[in-house]
């Protein structure tokens, strides 16, 4: 993207990758939906700002698997990467991401209510039907300034 990271948002960045990729590479038992115990060992750049407990808890209660967490330093900095020095500027405000079900739909709404601009986005994966028509019913009653079509992906729908 070009806009440079804060060494927090690289570390929840990295613990959401890696819980991703743990949860994809370790099957359940076939058929019986019994939990797994993961232990994730993740070296990050503030480890002292996550609290192991609080990730183990919130994955619990998620996915009904039984994670651990080993955070510690990480020892090797990052590269830094050549980037415009001159920050960018987006009209959204905020993400919704649009499955096509009524929770999201509602989540959107309720952004556009507070008066946030949200970025409306979708899956790559799925039939993205549903989602355009929510989108545009969106777009149509929220966006006074101009007509757009929605896509899957990157967005610059605005609500306000």
């Amino acid at each position: 993207m070009g806009v440079p990271l804060a060494e927090l948002q690289r570390d929840i960045l990295d613990l959401a990758s890696c819980i991703y990729l743990a949860d994809r590479h370790t099957q359940r038992q076939s058929g019986t939906g019994a939990a797994r115990m993961l232990r994730i060992l993740i070296a990050l750049r503030q480890p002292e700002s996550q609290d192991p407990t609080a990730l183990s808890t919130l994955l619990r209660n998620l996915s009904s698997d039984y994670v651990s967490f080993a955070l510690v330093k990480r020892r090797v900095r990052d590269e830094t990467a050549q980037t415009d020095k001159t920050p960018v500027q987006y009209a959204n405000d905020s993400v919704c991401l649009l499955s096509g079900g009524v929770d999201s739909f509602g989540g959107a709404i309720e952004a556009c209510e507070k008066g946030l601009s949200p970025a409306i986005l979708g899956h790559y994966t799925s039939d993205s039907k549903p989602q355009k028509q929510l989108a545009g019913s969106i777009s149509h009653h929220y966006r006074r300034d101009r007509e757009g079509d929605w896509r899957p992906g990157p967005s610059n729908h605005r609500c306000a």
